[in-house]
């Protein structure tokens, strides 16, 4: 499953066993454990399960063979190289070879470069960083970076922390306001500050705290070369002094790391990529990684016990969790993770992810995997998944692909007892969940069967040692740190092995779990000490070191008869086998191969001819097999292929044969009966009648004392998708004669399973009659389409079982809005990660789409051509991020895609597609990107009964009760457009016909029409030169529309000659200071000409008439004449003129007095300063409301200059609302006046606020 449905599903499975009716009794139960004075070492055993594989007996005999030599790669969440157990082997050797990240959700851009002053820097924080006089730096350069403690921090870490900061946070909050409330009610009514600014400053704290949303911490990070490599110092505990922090260089060269401070205890080291443009601060995204890497090669000197499978093992760390998406993995990451695996020559890979798959053993991420096990050796091994306990829930890459091990979940006796505290002593089983085979392909899904439970070291950060987790996540680890064993002792002693060899091994020596159906187990339990004496026995050749692939008809990998046109006759089936050859491997060893097969099959209705001769061009056979003699249900059997040469040695090919026989149905149903005990899985399968579109399950539990937990899992396979499309899952926990009932969809014609998983823990006997019932209501169209020419859709509904009330509904919830990019960038990538074997180089595609929203939404955004495609994507990986009018990363998405909470403005998002194929990524440069988002309120469809009827405006929706084989019509036709939507999109909802069957929906969407009125206003005239006007005039005109177009100080020159000539004509005087102000008090260079603003602002005021303005504007002017509207139009333009430059030079005033201005420009006269700025605003206060939006920010400029920052920040805070000001200065101004209240503590909060949300801005 997704990683982030693992922390789920395992909460799932442990809340399925603290459900389980632990005091129920049976006559059949097994004998009772008894009370326990003392812990045997048994039970701390299985703790951490090895008796179960062998592993203990194998390293009791060859205690020397306990890992060493041996690396493994853990592709998870990122492994703690501070957790218990991690630090060393047993022979001293580091035990962590590398951490790396390989998603990039921890890089710093430390692209900017600094030199010291006086053994200081500037950080991009704002925080002044005191570096230590012993560091060695050459060069005296150093590279700066900042980094959010929130976008590194595990969720489940970021949550404890804004818990105990929010204690501490608040506890300081009572103080401040109660120090406010005093200072309140001592305050008179001449003190300064003033009582109502000392209510104003209660008012904004509480405001604030209501508002209150923490930021986290924020990191300063700096560079620097010492002469041989890059280093890199984190601020860890954000106090600017950088003397006390550990440096830190990449991980491989020197292993050390360090701690995030607040009380975190998050562990970090680093790499530094592209020649110190990018620090990659390496931590965790959850404590999975660890606890899987723990499983494999923990050691604990004191305690062995709480080893790992191979102590000796040593591990290489490729975070592939991303940890802005959920712990998600990321194509980009599992690319990666195979230059990691190179660069550091690894024996073995254990990945415990994964995802449903449509299409298994295909994608370009799994043909990499393949090759890399095929060409490069590498054992990669993998969890089978967590789907169980239905057939085919396999997931990828573990349980679909062909080079990779896929490991199914044990759980043993001593397991139940000391992992899970049960009562009881049970047989050992397959966990309930642990997905099943075959693959969709036929082939047999899970490889091997190994302990799926385990109490192992977790990150510290979780603040307790161990955990215990389940899952074939654990399966996995238990068995790559068996094969890390095998390899170990293979290596002493020199045995030759290979990826299927290895395979081979495990697989003939496994020891059948006859509790566990083999589609859970595969051949059996794994072996370690029997699969070490297979590989070194004399009688082993070179021929097992072949891979051989097994090739059957239709591109399958195995024969997998499932549906009744597949098993109601006899079948034959062509296999074609092909040995595998490296593509160095050598001439000889390719002619040298001929091996004699004896061919045999297991079961008898499968039959095979005795012999094939198998050489390096392969060869076929044909396999009839027989299912029609079979009762229902499920039916499995191999054909395996014997080197007749050593026939002792085990089978060389395994093809798996899976046949699935229905349950009759009797008039659309059935009804069938099980006795199941804890861990049973009881099976049925109907064969779904082509005219059902949903079905009733029904169970009844029978006479029986207590209650007993199980899960439904109904589950149909349909081409071209994944089980997870076509799946149920219904726990249900049933007490004695108690009935329970679920309604769910099907598809007609495909055969589907009704599973019934009773849970492992769910103690006592359970016996169940269940009756599953089809009900046909089928209709013309399955997705419909509404016309944009307004025309009328008909869909025919035909009922083909009992009577059925027809009532239909029909409604748009959702607007879909299809962009398309608007630019697109193609590029090799050239770091360090992105090598990949042969001299290849991942390319990247970054397509820029961009998404206005007139109001705030939730919006899913997906590509739909690779919507849900990972590991069969065409493609290595999609990425999606979503930037707001800041350059703030607001969401962070990929082919998995949620809903995401967008405020009102427009988004810049940006879809990175990589792969190592530039032509082939040159093809989705017109990528569509679809943005769903939920209509306001729904949109009822109109419909009826008949066309005409609903062209005349009658929507009668039908309501009637259908008898069997009795049809009804329906008309559709597009609702109207409601307001909120845009022409080009697309509506799209939900038809349910019948309310009885309301799991019965049809698609239904509607392309908007464009608007069919035409344009009524008139097209206005290109702007020109009136040509009445005199050449002089034409002249004047020009040059000063050439003026304003111009940008100082880059058209200084012919600025200042337009200024001259212009100067010549007296009626210039007014436009000609407006421009001058205007071109001169601009956001780049306003500082720096602060006095010359104030000039230009007098000189345009002291063209404006101002008394007779005041007089003008002082009574009424209706129903004017031609002549009085030009008077009019002309006091109108030099009141806004007298406005606008009152409040330019207010500003300029303001400006006057900012600490960088001050720094370079004092103050020569603060009380003349003073003055103006009181009379300045004044006379602007009596032409406007300084308090309008346009002019607010001036008014707090005057508040914050009387010491009243109460109220100005209740000024701004009102202002803060309208999107027209500039967001980033807002938040300057509220960080700003923080300050001067001496609230450092909210200063620095909205400093982080800034550094998270304004990317790339100067504080």
């Amino acid at each position: 499953m997704r990683f982030r449905q693992i922390t789920r599903l395992l909460g799932l499975s442990c809340a399925l066993f603290l459900l389980c009716p632990l005091s129920a009794e049976s006559p059949q139960r097994p004998k009772k454990s008894t009370s326990r004075t003392s812990i045997s070492p048994d039970l701390l055993a299985g703790l951490l399960p090895k008796e179960e594989t062998g592993a203990l007996r194998f390293l009791n005999e060859h205690p020397e063979y306990d890992g060493r030599n041996t690396i493994v790669a853990i592709f998870d969440t990122g492994v703690d190289p501070g957790a218990p157990g991690l630090s060393t082997t047993p022979q001293g050797q580091r035990k962590i070879v590398d951490l790396i990240d390989a998603t990039g959700d921890g890089d710093v851009d430390t692209s900017k470069i600094l030199e010291a002053k006086d053994g200081k820097l500037s950080g991009l924080t704002g925080r002044e960083l005191i570096i230590s006089p012993k560091w060695r730096n050459p060069s005296g350069k150093y590279r700066v970076g900042i980094k959010a403690g929130w976008d590194l921090f595990p969720p489940e870490l970021t949550e404890r922390l804004k818990e105990e900061r929010k204690r501490t946070w608040d506890i300081r909050q009572r103080e401040r306001l109660a120090a406010l409330e005093r200072s309140r009610d001592a305050a008179q009514d001449d003190d300064t500050p003033s009582r109502k600014e000392w209510d104003a400053r209660i008012d904004v704290l509480k405001s604030a705290l209501e508002d209150y949303d923490d930021p986290g911490p924020v990191y300063d990070c700096v560079l620097f070369q010492d002469g041989r490599r890059w280093r890199a110092v984190v601020d860890t505990d954000e106090d600017g002094d950088l003397r006390d922090e550990q440096i830190l260089t990449d991980y491989d060269a020197e292993p050390k790391f360090a701690t995030f401070g607040q009380n975190s205890s998050l562990n970090f080291s680093v790499h530094i990529y592209d020649d110190g443009d990018t620090l990659s601060l390496v931590t965790v995204c959850g404590e999975h990684g660890t606890h899987v890497a723990g499983i494999v090669a923990a050691y604990e000197e004191k305690d062995s016990v709480r080893n790992g499978l191979a102590p000796g093992a040593r591990i290489v760390s490729v975070k592939i969790g991303h940890n802005l998406i959920s712990g998600m993995e990321t194509g980009a990451a599992l690319t990666r993770g195979i230059e990691a695996v190179l660069r550091h020559k690894c024996d073995l890979i254990n990945m415990s992810y994964g995802e449903p798959s449509s299409w298994p053993n295909h994608g370009r991420i799994i043909d990499q995997y393949n090759a890399l096990v095929r060409e490069h050796g590498i054992i990669f091994v993998s969890s089978a998944g967590n789907s169980g306990p239905a057939l085919s829930t396999v997931g990828a890459p573990g349980g679909t692909s062909s080079a990779i091990i896929g490991v199914g979940a044990y759980v043993s006796p001593v397991m139940m007892l000391s992992e899970y505290t049960l009562r009881d002593e049970l047989p050992g089983m397959a966990y309930t969940w642990t997905s099943r085979g075959p693959t969709l392909d036929g082939a047999r899904g899970v490889d091997i069967f190994a302990p799926g439970g385990a109490y192992a070291p977790i990150p510290n950060y979780s603040l307790q040692p161990s955990r215990q987790m389940n899952g074939t996540s654990m399966a996995s680890p238990n068995a790559c740190g068996n094969i890390a064993l095998l390899l170990s002792g293979l290596k002493a002693e020199k045995a030759p092995y290979t990826p299927a060899s290895i395979l081979r091994a495990l697989q003939q020596t496994a020891e059948p779990v006859n509790t566990a159906d083999p589609f859970a187990q595969g051949p059996g339990l794994l072996q370690v000490d029997q699969a070490f004496d297979y590989c070194t026995m004399k009688e082993a050749t070179d021929d097992e070191l072949i891979e051989i692939e097994t090739h059957a008809s239709g591109g399958r990998r195995g024969i997998y008869l499932r549906d009744t046109f597949e098993t109601s006759q006899a079948r034959e089936v062509d296999i074609h086998l092909q040995p595998y050859f490296r593509k160095d491997s050598l001439n000889k060893t390719q002619l040298d191969y001929e091996v004699p097969l004896a061919i045999k099959a297991t079961e008898p209705w499968v039959h095979v001819g005795p012999l094939m001769i198998l050489s390096r061009d392969g060869n076929s056979m044909s396999v009839e097999v027989d299912p029609t003699s079979l009762p229902p249900g499920v039916h499995t059997a191999e054909i395996l292929g014997h080197d007749a040469r050593t026939p002792d040695r085990g089978p060389l090919v395994r093809v798996p044969v899976t046949v699935v026989r229905c349950t009759p149905l009797k008039q659309g149903r059935a009804t069938v009966k099980a006795t199941t005990e804890p861990g049973d899985v009881a099976r049925f399968f109907f064969a779904v009648p082509e005219y059902a579109s949903a079905a009733t399950l029904k169970v009844k539990r029978l006479a029986g004392e207590g209650d007993r937990l199980g899960i439904f899992h109904l589950v149909q396979l349909v081409p071209g998708q994944s089980f997870e499309e076509g799946e149920v899952k219904w726990p249900v926990n049933l007490s004695g004669d108690e009935v329970a009932e679920r309604l769910f969809s099907v598809t007609a014609g495909r055969t589907l399973e009704v599973c019934w998983g009773h849970y492992w823990s769910s103690l006592g006997t359970g016996e169940f009659e269940f009756e599953i019932i089809f009900h046909g209501l089928s209709s013309t169209q399955q997705q419909v389409s509404l016309p944009s020419d307004g025309g009328a859709v008909r869909i025919d509904f035909t009922n083909h079982d009992r009577p059925l009330r027809f009532h239909p509904k029909a409604e748009f919830q959702t607007r879909r809005t299809v962009l398309l990019p608007e630019k697109h960038e193609l590029e090799s990538l050239n770091g360090s990660r992105d090598r990949l074997p042969d001299a290849r180089r991942s390319h990247r595609l970054l397509l820029t789409y961009s998404l206005s929203l007139k109001k705030s939404a939730q919006v899913t955004l997906r590509c739909p051509q690779l919507d849900q495609l990972l590991y069969e994507s065409p493609l290595e990986g999609l990425l999606l991020q979503v930037f707001n009018e800041q350059n703030e990363v607001v969401a962070t998405d990929d082919m998995f895609p949620d809903a995401h909470s967008l405020p009102k403005g427009t988004f810049r998002i940006e879809v990175e597609l990589r792969d190592t194929d530039s032509d082939r990524l040159d093809k989705w440069k017109q990528l569509a990107l679809a943005a769903d988002r939920p209509l306001g309120s729904r949109i009822a469809i109109p419909m009826g009964q008949t066309r005409a009827g609903l062209a005349a405006g009658d929507n009668t929706v039908p309501n009637a009760d259908l008898q069997p084989g009795e049809q009804q019509v329906l008309w559709l036709q597009a609702p109207e457009t409601p307001d909120d939507v845009d022409p080009g999109d697309v509506l799209v909802g939900t038809l349910k016909p019948a309310p009885a069957l309301d799991v019965i929906s049809y698609s239904i969407s509607h392309v908007v029409p464009g608007s069919a009125e035409e344009d009524s206003q008139k097209a206005e005239s290109l702007a020109g030169l009136d040509p009445k006007l005199s050449a002089d005039d034409a002249l004047n005109t020009f040059r000063l529309a050439r003026l304003k177009s111009l940008t100082w100080p880059k058209d200084r020159e012919e600025i200042e000659s337009l200024k001259t000539q212009l100067a010549e004509n007296p009626k210039n005087a007014m436009p000609l200071a407006i421009a001058m102000l205007h071109l001169r008090d601009t956001n780049a260079h306003r500082k720096e000409a602060l006095p010359e603003i104030v000039l230009l602002a007098d000189s345009v005021i002291q063209t404006i008439p101002r008394k007779k303005l005041q007089a003008y504007f002082g009574t009424r002017h209706d129903d004017l004449t031609d002549k009085e509207k030009t008077i009019h139009k002309e006091r109108t333009a030099q009141r806004e003129a007298l406005i606008d430059a009152l409040y330019r030079k207010g500003r300029a005033l303001g400006y006057m007095e900012l600490p960088d201005v001050v720094k370079e420009h004092p103050i020569e006269n603060q009380a003349q300063l003073d003055k103006n700025f009181a009379a300045n605003f004044k006379e602007l206060s009596r032409w406007v409301d300084t308090k309008q939006q346009e002019y607010v920010l001036l008014h707090i400029r005057k508040l914050r200059r009387a010491g009243e920052q109460g109220q100005a920040l209740q000024l701004l805070k009102e202002a803060s609302e309208d999107s027209k000001h500039d967001a980033w200065l807002m938040a300057k101004k509220r960080r700003d006046m923080f300050g001067e209240l001496g609230w450092t503590d909210w200063r620095e909060y909205e400093q982080n606020w800034m550094l998270r949300r304004f990317p790339g801005h100067k504080l």
